[in-house]
């Protein structure tokens, strides 16, 4: 009997030799599976960041997706995906942009894209794992405050969470404004520091199922994390 070895091929090459491009990956990917107009695809998804130099200011940090579109037991793949094969969601042009036409036009981009990159703030770190539930990815970050928004902050850098569509990276959460927007994807986690990577969680109250995430005291649960739910079904007979 003979028996067929596995294929290994290299998914993406992101890096680079400048300072800028050295980015380091200390967690495993996170994988959802996941289809478009082009087919099936594993959505591979994996942020850098080096969280054993905090300080560290000149690499510029990114969350990626990539669609591995290889789902069988056989590989197409001729060349790893590179950041010109991605689309940039960074402007969140798929949910902010200025009309309909613009937003549809940001759509048709990144579904003829090889996935996605999302880059950080100067400074800023994925410090995390992530996990995806009900379509919201989670993953954790960390920015020196040297750097930060705030002109003052402690050692412990300025911590964020992030909860994003692993799709597209648009904002899933409403955090206060009006709408979701860019702004919506993260918020800050008061008194700094690095979070641990998020935990999905089923817990019961009152009698129901409740889907969240955990990551250190934060609790978070996405919109369609429902379990229990039941939908009405219509059906009709036809007679000739």
């Amino acid at each position: 009997q003979t028996c067929a070895l596995p294929i290994f091929v290299k998914l993406a090459a992101i890096g680079g030799g400048g300072a800028n491009n050295r980015r380091k990956f200390m967690y495993p990917p996170d994988v959802v599976y996941s289809s478009d107009a082009n087919g099936s695809y594993d959505a591979v998804l994996t942020g850098s960041g080096d969280r054993e130099h905090p300080f560290e200011v000149s690499v510029v940090n990114r969350f990626y997706m990539f669609k591995d579109r290889d789902v069988g037991l056989s590989s197409a793949r001729t060349s790893p995906i590179v950041e010109n094969d991605l689309y940039d969601v960074t402007p969140n042009t798929v949910q902010d942009g200025a009309n309909a036409t613009a937003r549809s036009t940001a759509q048709s981009n990144l579904t003829a894209s090889a996935g996605w990159m999302l880059t950080m703030s100067t400074g800023e770190k994925v410090i995390s794992g992530s996990v995806t539930l009900a379509g919201t990815t989670f993953f954790n970050t960390n920015q020196p405050s040297s750097v930060a928004e705030a002109t003052c902050g402690s050692n412990l850098g300025v911590a964020y969470q992030y909860a994003v569509s692993y799709q597209d990276a648009s904002a899933t959460i409403d955090t206060g404004a009006a709408g979701l927007n860019a702004s919506d994807r993260k918020v800050k986690h008061e008194g700094g520091g690095y979070l641990p990577s998020p935990v999905p969680v089923v817990v019961s109250l009152e009698g129901r199922l409740y889907q969240a995430v955990i990551s250190g005291t934060e609790v978070r649960m996405p919109p369609q994390a429902k379990l229990e739910s039941r939908y009405r079904t219509y059906w009709y007979i036809k007679v000739d």
